[in-house]
């Protein structure tokens, strides 16, 4: 159903062509752009309707955090060890396939000052790479204990709070040696008083779409819980070692602008933002890798929780997924040589908007790709400061 409101839609826009800040139409009227645009101010409202509890809206309204990041052991995203756990290698490995991991970030390491942390970043080994999961779901929670246990629940005592869970789930990895976020649905708030945050990792399924290397992510001296080799439920229980959980980055207040997905299509077609994601700023949103002309389609989702993505194959749309809701038809666009023209997208200068995320993806009308549409990967904004 959606696919033919999207081409209906398309079709009636087709001749909206974007210069400079307007959408004009081709003839004399800009009633559409206005009602374009008008609508981004009702779909931010929709953010803030999203529950958040009292505590975290003060914060929001508070003075901005003494850091924006957190950085556990260390900031050093190219140094260290290279470990597989607990994203695994290629899925033919069945001792890698699906792994149970825990860590800490201590309350040393966070601060003193309570927080939303609304990112979670890991570094890659030695190469970019293209990371698939039949299943990934990330846990935060605190504990006043000192160490983990071998017990897995024993260690999220405090507040356990599921900030991701997707199947299946693609994360792009754009750079080695460097911090990459792999895209919270939720945050999640730190309160000093309550001890560490532990994150829990399960991911199963654990695969490779771009090679089959079998680098790993940088780690640091820092104690994990794990439990790999295993097929069914994960484990209860798993082995504690103390000095190879993987090096990560927690964002309290930082914005960032990620892709995550893979596009379809002869190109395969992909969504480019480009901007910081700082409230009061802009964000530029277009794609490549689409057809030579022809018209396409810019949309903006709140979420891409279950049940996206959803596999557009059995519609005809071989290998293409609908990465998240379709909130707002943002913009009609126009392709040429491959790549469309770009929309802005301008943020609210208001704090409550800081660790509040949007998800923005495209398609093309193509007649060279199956079912006669190509669909982009997809792009989280997550605002900040």
């Amino acid at each position: 159903m959606f696919l033919e409101r999207l081409v209906r839609y398309v079709g009636r826009q087709a001749n909206y062509v974007r210069i400079g800040y307007n959408l004009r139409r081709g003839m004399p009227g800009t009633r559409a752009r206005a009602d374009r645009q008008s609508s981004l101010p009702a779909f931010f409202q929709e953010i803030l309707m999203k529950p958040l509890s009292l505590l975290a809206t003060a914060l929001l309204a508070a003075p901005a955090l003494a850091q924006t990041y957190v950085y556990v052991p260390d900031s050093n995203a190219g140094a260290g060890g290279c470990n597989v756990i607990p994203f695994g290698t290629i899925k033919s490995s069945s001792t890698w396939v699906n792994q149970r991991y825990q860590t800490m970030a201590t309350t040393a390491d966070m601060g003193t000052a309570a927080g939303s942390i609304c990112s979670l970043a890991f570094a890659a080994c030695r190469q970019a790479q293209v990371r698939s999961f039949d299943y990934l779901k990330i846990t935060m929670a605190q504990t006043t204990a000192t160490s983990l246990s071998s017990n897995f629940a024993a260690n999220l005592t405090t507040r356990p709070t599921v900030v991701f869970e997707g199947k299946p789930r693609i994360w792009r990895i754009e750079a080695n040696d460097a911090w990459d976020n792999i895209g919270l649905q939720k945050s999640f708030l730190y309160i000093p008083v309550q001890g560490n945050v532990v994150v829990e990792v399960i991911a199963m399924g654990n695969d490779r779409k771009d090679s089959t290397a079998t680098t790993g992510f940088h780690t640091g001296s820092r104690q994990r819980a794990y439990a790999y080799n295993w097929t069914g439920t994960p484990p209860s229980t798993g082995t504690v070692g103390g000095t190879a959980a993987l090096k990560m980055r927690l964002g309290l207040s930082a914005a960032s602008i990620d892709n995550f997905g893979m596009g379809c299509g002869p190109g395969p077609l992909r969504i480019n933002g480009s901007g910081s994601g700082k409230i009061g700023t802009a964000v530029a949103v277009g794609m490549t890798g689409g057809p030579s002309s022809g018209p396409g389609l810019i949309w903006l989702g709140l979420t891409n929780a279950a049940p996206y993505p959803i596999d557009l194959s059995a519609a005809g749309l071989t290998g293409c997924m609908l990465q998240c809701a379709i909130d707002v038809p943002l913009a009609a666009v126009v392709f040429q040589s491959g790549t469309s023209n770009r929309f802005q997208i301008p943020l609210p200068n208001d704090r409550r908007f800081v660790c509040a995320q949007f998800y923005s993806q495209g398609l093309a009308i193509d007649s060279s790709a199956p079912g006669g549409l190509s669909l982009s990967d997809c792009l989280r904004v997550l605002m900040g400061l």
